[in-house]
């Protein structure tokens, strides 16, 4: 591209810039598109197909649309307020072709052309879509939108970010000297409370955000951390820009393909071959008698493991996205036969698997962590998000919370389960998810030495959280030892340093690690309630009074005394 609609390689003068207009006009607060000025023939800036020409509506008058090649439909370029116009609907048009005449049809002050720029029915910035598809950077005096924003339009923008400017229009105080500081600290620039240009520039930015893809608003602002009301507005705008800086992608507060792929990234695939392809020297790695096997994957159950008993293996295996190798495993096994009434889910901690996928995969449940959901530098950490909890919840995937640090924490007894409980709660409450149990993890095959002090630190959880709360990820010795105790409600036992053995009172077994490429773990869940609602505490009893034994015998003759001395007695 090489004309703006001038007809010029030079971008026309600018009357009304895109974005947040001075309320005092007394139109619109917000211009979707751009006022250009000073000349006489409007020019197709690219080639494509009429898709509007005439009276629009009645406040953009007369109008000519562009839907131009290349796009499958999704940008249309407009010209409003036009006084005639040159072609028809429908007609093809070439790059620099004349289109209409300038004019003050509908809403318009002066005689203009309204320039704006439609994606995917979003109207966008058009000076910096034009320059993103290249246009000449040259303009001519007045071409800058950034550098004419009055100070009640600055205002507009801040306040439509969160901001307080103390008032719109009535003059440029402390407040919005603050304001603007904030903003400029919220996306990186030098706060020095000055809306210049480099300023503007970004406000401009954000003012143009768009969702360019088929992911619902309310999705994005979940994953963003912004309120999921589903509108886009400049504060989502504004999440996405920090949220596309702090995860390495260019900060246009526009989510498309790239930011979506981030944000939602898919399950690892699982590659189906061509049966012709599929393995045959599998094998039965379990106790299982092959014919149940066999019977479970649709082959002849004569008890061989043989090349056809491991393609069908594998071919059943892909169905069930697990890694199709034909060796019939802990991963197959406790999928192909799960015990009777329990229900199928995952643990994750750094993974941010597709909510949808998982879903799709018959996961009812997910263990994840209490913990930050991201570092300071914005990359992605263990914690869950509020974002993520209500995705996972909204796709009827229950949620059961567990903390650790180092999972050798509770090894610090009584005065570190105070600790952990009450940072644990701190993550909890934060997440609006008061009284839940949480899972404490001891993430190491513990000897017996170790024993006492973790029954004492969950003595301090106990203290803080209430015992009707406290759980306890471990292996089965740990675990054995706690319930035995009376020191937890609940269990969350891995088959990892359990020798094979299964404590009956655990609620979640978790049965298989490093599932689907490394990122989760399988659990399951062995009752229906296993800390995924809240549950009541009893609050602890009052202390009973002291008491002294006394001697009735001396206590008669103290009494004696006091008559006799009193006068009442011998």
């Amino acid at each position: 591209m090489t004309r703006w609609p001038n007809g010029s390689s030079t971008q026309p003068r600018v009357s009304s810039p895109y974005g947040p207009r001075d309320p005092r006009v007394g139109i619109s607060n917000f211009h979707h598109g751009v006022d250009f000025t000073g000349y006489s023939t409007i020019c197709a800036v690219l080639p494509g197909r009429v898709s509007w020409a005439g009276r629009y509506n009645d406040a953009a008058g007369n109008a000519v649309c562009i839907r131009p090649d290349g796009f499958n439909d999704t940008v249309e370029i407009l010209d409003f307020h036009v006084a005639s116009w040159k072609v028809s609907k429908g007609q093809r048009v070439s790059e620099g072709q004349a289109l209409a005449v300038p004019g003050r049809t509908g809403n318009a002050s002066g005689v203009c052309d309204h320039f704006e720029i439609r994606v995917n029915g979003t109207a966008v910035d058009p000076i910096a879509w034009m320059r993103a598809h290249g246009a000449g950077a040259g303009s001519a005096a007045g071409a800058s939108g950034a550098s004419s924003w009055s100070d009640a339009q600055k205002q507009t923008f801040l306040v439509s970010i969160g901001l307080d400017t103390g008032g719109i229009g009535n003059g440029w105080g402390p407040k919005s000297i603050a304001a603007t500081k904030t903003f400029q600290q919220l996306v990186g620039l030098t706060d020095d409370g000055v809306f210049g240009p480099n300023t503007t520039g970004v406000a401009l930015v954000i003012s143009a955000g768009a969702n360019l893809t088929a992911r619902p608003v309310a999705d994005i602002q979940r994953v963003i951390g912004a309120a999921a009301d589903g509108i886009w507005g400049n504060k989502t705008s504004l999440a996405v820009f920090r949220w596309q800086k702090a995860n390495a992608l260019t900060a246009d507060s526009k989510w498309g393909p790239l930011s979506d792929a981030k944000a939602f990234p898919p399950a690892p695939p699982v590659v189906v071959p061509p049966s012709t392809q599929w393995p045959t020297n599998g094998r039965n790695a379990t106790s299982r008698p092959t014919a149940e096997i066999q019977r479970l994957v649709g082959v002849k159950d004569d008890g061989e493991y043989g090349p056809a008993t491991s393609q069908a293996v594998a071919a059943w295996q892909s169905a069930h996205w697990l890694e199709a190798d034909g060796i019939w495993g802990q991963a197959s096994d406790g999928t192909g036969f799960p015990p009777a009434g329990s229900i199928h889910g995952i643990d994750y901690s750094f993974a941010r698997p597709d909510v949808a996928t998982l879903a799709q995969r018959g996961v009812k449940l997910a263990g994840r962590y209490l913990w930050s959901p991201t570092y300071a530098d914005g990359r992605t950490n263990k914690g869950i998000s509020k974002g993520e909890l209500a995705a996972l919840n909204g796709a009827s995937i229950d949620v059961f919370f567990i903390y650790e640090e180092d999972g050798k924490e509770l090894l610090g007894g009584r005065d570190a389960g105070v600790r952990v409980a009450t940072a644990a709660e701190g993550f909890l409450t934060a997440l609006g998810k008061q009284g839940h149990p949480i899972y404490f993890n001891v993430d190491y095959d513990a000897p017996a030495a170790d024993l006492p002090k973790i029954l004492e630190s969950l003595d301090g959880i106990a203290s803080v959280i209430g015992v009707e709360r406290v759980g306890l990820y471990a292996g089965y010795g740990p675990l054995k030892a706690a319930f035995d105790a009376g020191k937890i409600r609940w269990g969350f036992q891995t088959y990892a340093w359990s020798g094979g053995k299964w404590d009956a009172r655990a609620q979640l077994q978790q049965w298989s690690n490093g599932q689907w490429g490394g990122s989760v773990d399988f659990t399951r869940a062995m009752v229906a309630e296993y800390g995924q609602h809240p549950v009541t505490v009893t609050p602890p009893p009052d202390p009973e009074p002291d008491t002294v034994p006394v001697d009735r015998s001396w206590l008669q003759s103290v009494f004696d005394k006091l008559k006799q001395l009193l006068g009442g007695g011998k």
